[in-house]
């Protein structure tokens, strides 16, 4: 490591790439070697006094409430191993750089800013999150629970991105498609799902989105709780929607909202592996179907049913539904595969 940029460091004068940098190199083997080869070397540059390194841990800890503040706002620590130091003097100022180095850990580039006194205003603290892409084939559904505890039903045909572990000021997810969530409580982080145009924000609640799709509006709709719906392009003071329980609403291409009331089974009954159908035409009946059970539906040619059906199925074969519905509509079918052929 280069001298220089150590003593840029110890003095705040690093940029963010060259603080990056130095942790990496703290924190490997060959680091603390040369770390106390360096300490050793070059100690007549560093003109800390023992009153002054306490002095200097003093104000960080204050600045950063060291200790419980350290433990709940680092997400993944690095692990920082001190060097063993031979020089007394160095020595004496050990407590204070150490503690600089575990600081610089949690507050990132807070350290390069205040190390040595610039007032006390502290900037926002970046955080890298790892994040987790999950997709959902059709005919298929997902549970999955997140690392705050949060429980997620990902429908078929949908793909959802999620932290591997959150912020710790706040959670957030982001959804194509559709997803059921059970929001643990957290009054300290909000969590916020974003589907497209569409944010929701909710403290602890269970609730429903789907992106809009082929031109369809975006849906939320909350089974217990409530929930604020924002636009992602605008603050949440401008423009939305509170949401309580068995409310819903629809944003649509232009921005509008559309707030009612939601039935269970037309809203939420997926996550419960039922398929329901509400005066429903045929042809949606088929999409519906083709969707949950990942088939592709052939029909006979110029034959569509008028009538419109309504009825319930749950953890029913593809079979089985297909039964039901050849007495409404009057039909044979043969299953083959992922195929499924309709004669009239």
């Amino acid at each position: 490591m280069n001298p220089e940029i150590l003593r840029k460091f110890f003095k705040g004068d690093c940029s963010p790439e060259e603080v990056h940098a130095i942790l990496r190199w703290i924190n490997s083997e060959q680091g603390k070697t040369e770390l106390g080869r360096f300490f050793e070397k070059h100690d007549e540059d560093f003109p800390l006094d023992p009153d002054k390194s306490r002095e200097m841990f003093e104000r960080i800890s204050h600045s950063v409430n060291y200790g419980e503040e350290l433990e709940r706002r680092v997400t993944n620590p690095i692990e920082v191993v001190s060097p063993r130091y031979s020089n007394t003097r160095v020595g004496s100022f050990r407590m204070g750089i150490v503690a600089a180095c575990l600081v610089v850990l949690a507050m990132g580039w807070f350290i390069a800013h205040s190390f040595f006194g610039k007032g006390d205003t502290v900037p926002t603290i970046v955080y890298h999150l790892e994040w987790i892409e999950r997709s959902v084939a059709a005919g298929q559904k997902l549970k999955l629970t997140l690392e705050d505890g949060s429980e997620v039903t990902v429908n078929s045909l949908s793909t959802i991105r999620f932290p591997k572990k959150f912020a710790p000021q706040s959670r957030e997810v982001v959804v194509e498609g559709e997803a059921f969530f059970h929001v643990t409580p957290d009054s300290n982080r909000p969590f916020l799902v974003r589907s497209g145009q569409v944010v929701t924000r909710v403290l602890g609640t269970s609730f429903l989105v789907k992106s809009g799709e082929g031109g369809q509006p975006s849906q939320v709709a909350v089974l217990t709780g409530k929930v604020q719906v924002s636009l992602a392009n605008t603050s949440m003071a401008e423009k939305s929607v509170l949401l309580g329980a068995m409310d819903g609403v629809s944003v649509n291409g232009d921005a509008s909202f559309q707030k009612k009331q939601v039935g269970y089974d037309d809203i939420f009954a997926w996550k419960d592996d039922v398929i329901s159908f509400n005066n429903s035409t045929f042809s949606e009946v088929v999409t519906r179907l083709e969707k949950w059970y990942g088939v592709k539906i052939l029909l006979p040619d110029h034959w569509e049913p008028q009538k419109q059906y309504s009825g319930r199925f749950q953890s029913q074969s593809l079979e089985e539904v297909l039964l039901g519905l050849s007495f409404v509509y009057d039909f044979q079918f043969r299953i083959r595969n992922d195929t499924v052929t309709i004669y009239h």
